[in-house]
């Protein structure tokens, strides 16, 4: 007779359930019917049990995600309930010192976003911030390159900037690796992880850094696969653990967490909120340190008071109302979430080393190897849109045929492409609803 209440039933093995599954098949096949595969080459199960989890990974994180908020033109303010800015400098050098001396004042972790690179600038940007700890510069030079096409300067001055700035910043978190643009390209997980690393491999591996090792500010964007993002981060940490090791530093490096925009749709548009909303949940209980939600209606849109208002409030509901920074590491033990960690680990793990071995991620970029490689996985999921396999609501599934959007856009919310001389071919970041949202725009 049973005496805990806690368990009050016998143990069934792995090998018994699947059993009692197949059972109920009656005579269907269980792979066919129950098991799907993702687009990275995982085999997903009905079920799990702790018997199928060969180590578990942890996503070593503390659980205090800070609130993070981009700042614009217009602003005036930063909410005093904000943690962490990610504050633009504009090509002219102009420091926006108002804005950095508040967010100091209320001990926010400052993030710069800067689409050049300067050593005078920082140096005058360092004066600013004098003896504060807790920022990133976030200069991502490959990254650049990735994106447009072209160095900020060239490959030897960017990198001869770099060094100096690894060698004298009073920050730690000097470099970033910019992994959303795969992911907005069209990259699966594995490919984002793999080239994420290898990136950040190909800035620790230059130059003389005096045995100082920089770590990273990773920004990753999230989309809508709930579990499946939840262990890319977890993943992401595990896999940076690991290489920082190879390196002898044991540093841990920063996740910065916003939505996707590929996912995105301009009609329908309220639907974003979801969208968002999940991914921004994802984030935090896959580990990141700060989440900057994306407003709703951002891409086709300029900046204004109402949506950004929406996109800090989401996130504060999930602070404050769902108390979603109350409870460290929520993944952990779940024997499902670990072996998605586990599996996209270990595959991006084992692109990882197929990239060194091919002369690193510069080389492959380089060559054009990386670009055609998430061109490759972009067209499938487009594929898989266009004809509803991947549904997005409002989009290309349950459409609002009655909606107008034409006279709301206030930016052009299509990729435009225009010609121009690039030292290799850059990485696009596209919308999946793009063609189909151009063709209802011409009929409305």
């Amino acid at each position: 007779m049973k005496t805990d209440p806690f368990y009050p039933f016998d143990p069934v093995s792995e090998k018994e359930w699947k059993q009692k599954i197949q059972a109920d098949l009656k005579g269907a096949d269980y792979n066919d019917t129950l098991v799907w595969q993702s687009e990275e080459g995982i085999d997903v199960r009905p079920f799990y049990s702790e018997s199928s989890i060969a180590r578990a990974a942890g996503s070593s994180a503390d659980g205090a995600w800070r609130i993070g908020m981009r700042m614009e033109e217009y602003m005036n303010a930063i909410p005093d309930d904000v943690e962490a800015v990610l504050i633009p400098i504009s090509d002219d050098g102009k420091l926006p010192e108002e804005w950095i001396q508040t967010a100091m004042e209320q001990t926010c972790f400052i993030h710069f976003e800067m689409d050049f690179l300067s050593q005078e600038t920082v140096s005058r940007l360092t004066e600013v911030l004098g003896d504060y700890p807790d920022y990133a510069l976030n200069i991502d030079s490959i990254g650049r390159l990735a994106r447009t096409g072209n160095w900020f300067h060239s490959n030897k001055e960017d990198h001869a900037i770099l060094q100096f700035l690894m060698q004298h910043a009073r920050t730690q978190y000097v470099c970033s690796v910019d992994m959303a643009l795969f992911q907005n390209g069209g990259a699966n997980r594995v490919q984002q992880l793999a080239y994420g690393l290898a990136q950040a491999n190909e800035n620790l591996n230059f130059g003389d850094h005096h045995d100082v090792r920089p770590t990273f500010v990773f920004k990753v964007a999230i989309d809508g696969n709930y579990f499946f993002e939840i262990a890319k981060l977890r993943a992401l940490r595990w896999l940076w653990h690991s290489l920082a090791a190879a390196y002898g530093t044991e540093q841990s490096c920063h996740i910065l967490a916003t939505p996707s925009l590929r996912n995105k749709s301009t009609y329908d548009y309220n639907t974003n909120l979801l969208r968002s909303t999940m991914e921004c949940m994802a984030a935090i209980h896959g580990g990141a340190d700060t989440v900057v939600n994306a407003p709703y209606d951002t891409h086709f849109k300029k900046p204004h008071d109402f949506s950004d208002h929406i996109a800090l409030n989401q996130l504060r509901i999930l602070k404050h109302e769902a108390y979603m920074d109350q409870v460290q590491n929520a993944a952990d033990g779940a024997y499902y979430i670990e072996q998605l960690t586990t599996q996209l680990a270990e595959k991006a793990l084992q692109l990882f080393k197929e990239i060194e071995a091919s002369g690193g991620y510069y080389k492959q970029l380089k060559e054009g190897t990386i670009q055609r490689k998430i061109k490759e996985q972009a067209r499938k999921q487009q594929e898989d849109f266009d004809t509803a396999e991947n549904k997005l609501v409002g989009a290309n599934s349950y459409l609002n045929e009655d909606e107008v959007v034409k006279e709301q856009l206030e930016t052009d919310p299509f990729l435009e492409q225009q010609p121009r001389k690039t030292e290799i071919e850059p990485i696009i970041a596209i919308r999946l609803a793009e063609q189909m949202e151009k063709k209802r725009l011409e009929d409305e």
